[in-house]
């Protein structure tokens, strides 16, 4: 019903517009194009509602996690967006959208965003997804150029209807065909040139945050729908976490300082060791990537022991030579024949460290995938007889050369054998990848450093004894 409706407002705008318009009086015709429009609302609505009720719940109703979680609003309210931008084939709609913006960012998503909306707007109106902005659209700026976009693009299948033609030529096919594409590439042209003239206005961490959200995949998060079943859900306190790590902005109610002395900051608590949360955020892909390597290799390992070394020797002094030295994982028949065997080994760095501000992000994964190399890759070439492949990633979803060549591989795998596409796969990869990293690092900053607050626990005595002791019944 939606889609029809949709067609039926596109066709009665086109045949309402000026110059071109039908013998209607102004009025008449604003009536119609409004009653369509507010028809498709209403069905757009009770869409996207069914389940509660038309409006986005007020401040009151998110007042704590328990009482709402309410983890569908950022993109409800970016398709509400959608539909306002369909209204942008109306000739002169823009005055009819009033307070449009203001509605959907602070009424439609101030519950999941908090005191931090006031913040966003410039980001918001300004940036998409793939330029460090939420992707979300303001439909006043766009309506008018949207508007001038149908005209351009429905001018020769107007003409074609008002000449009574019954067929579709070829050269009317390739016209618009040449015309969308000509606009396509005025609007990217046009968004690269806001976000290159906004950037330098920005403070140096601002621009800095900006550059790591630019960087492939670090977005995939924030443009997916939040189906849980698909593990792509956040609550509304993670999402403003993911915020303010996307932007470098301090989380509401964290501590002064940490358990270990220093202040607490999102830098320090992506590094703090104490927790043991970045190990954990390093095993949560390493047992992701090794799963998804299971699927298309043979004797898939986790962390295997490389060979002592003996009396070999190596050029490079920083080879690891220690005894019981291991990889993350290891897969036979990844890069060559079923038996070349293949050691991988992850790291996951923090780009907001010191150590890691260098020019450009590329530098800075370079940097660490040949400190990786050099202390793994000669051995496990002249030992083991294998190759080595370092996976570089960072906390804000971004990843290194060699680690996306490898990625890009798995997936074009991965397609194969599921008999879907390369760019489905790709893309499902890189959205677990983003909410693996995501959430490992929410929880650098919520978890428990300390034993305040967590739950009392005794060790239990060996099973053994407590049974020789007690003689409770076997089951």
């Amino acid at each position: 019903m939606l889609a029809k409706t949709f067609v039926a407002v596109c066709i009665t705008s086109k045949l309402l517009e000026t110059p071109y318009g039908l013998p209607l009086s102004p009025s008449a015709a604003t009536f119609l194009q409004l009653s369509i429009g507010v028809y498709v609302l209403k069905q757009y609505s009770s869409t996207v509602y069914r389940n509660r009720n038309s409006e986005f719940p007020t401040s009151a109703d998110c007042s704590s996690p328990v009482e709402y979680t309410g983890i569908y609003y950022p993109s409800e309210a970016a398709q509400i967006q959608d539909i306002a931008s369909w209204f942008s084939v109306l000739q002169g709609f823009r005055k009819y959208l009033g307070s449009l913006p203001q509605t959907e960012v602070t009424g439609g998503t101030a519950n999941v965003l908090g005191d931090i909306t006031v913040l966003l707007n410039s980001v918001l109106s300004e940036y998409t997804d793939v330029h460090g902005g939420l992707g979300f659209t303001i439909p006043t700026n766009l309506s008018a150029i949207e508007f001038d976009a149908s005209m351009t693009v429905t001018k020769p299948l107007y003409d074609l209807i008002l000449q009574k033609k019954t067929h579709y030529p070829l050269s009317v096919i390739e016209a618009q065909f040449q015309a969308k594409k000509q606009l396509h590439q005025s609007k990217q042209q046009q968004t690269q040139d806001t976000a290159a003239n906004l950037l330098p206005q920005l403070s140096e961490s601002s621009q800095r945050s900006m550059v790591l959200t630019q960087e492939k995949g670090a977005s995939s998060w924030l443009t997916t729908l939040p189906i849980s079943e698909h593990g792509f859900a956040l609550h509304k306190g993670a999402f403003r976490d993911a915020l303010a790590l996307r932007y470098e902005w301090d989380p509401p109610n964290t501590p002064s300082h940490c358990i270990c002395g220093k202040s607490f900051t999102v830098e320090h608590a992506l590094s703090c060791p104490f927790g043991g949360y970045p190990t954990l955020c390093h095993y949560e892909i390493q047992n992701l990537t090794a799963n998804l390597l299971s699927e298309v290799c043979h004797n898939v390992t986790i962390e295997p022991t490389l060979q002592p070394v003996t009396r070999e020797t190596f050029k490079l002094a920083s080879t690891i030579t220690d005894i019981g030295a291991r990889s993350d994982i290891a897969a036979d028949g990844f890069w060559g024949g079923h038996f070349e065997k293949t050691f991988f080994d992850i790291r996951v760095l923090n780009p907001l460290a010191p150590s890691n501000t260098t020019p450009t992000p590329s530098a800075c994964y370079r940097r660490h995938e040949k400190e990786k190399q050099r202390a793994y890759e000669q051995r496990i070439r002249e030992i083991e007889h294998a190759s080595f492949t370092p996976i570089v990633l960072s906390t804000t979803g971004g990843m290194g050369p060699i680690a996306t060549t490898f990625y890009k591989r798995l997936a074009d795998r991965l397609a194969s054998k599921w008999n879907s596409s390369y760019s489905q796969t790709i893309g499902w990869l890189r959205c677990r990848l983003s909410f693996s990293l995501l959430r490992s690092s929410i929880l650098c900053i919520r978890g428990a450093r300390s034993s305040k607050g967590r739950v009392p626990c005794s060790v239990p005595l060996p099973v053994e004894l407590v049974h020789s002791e007690s003689r409770f019944t076997l089951d």
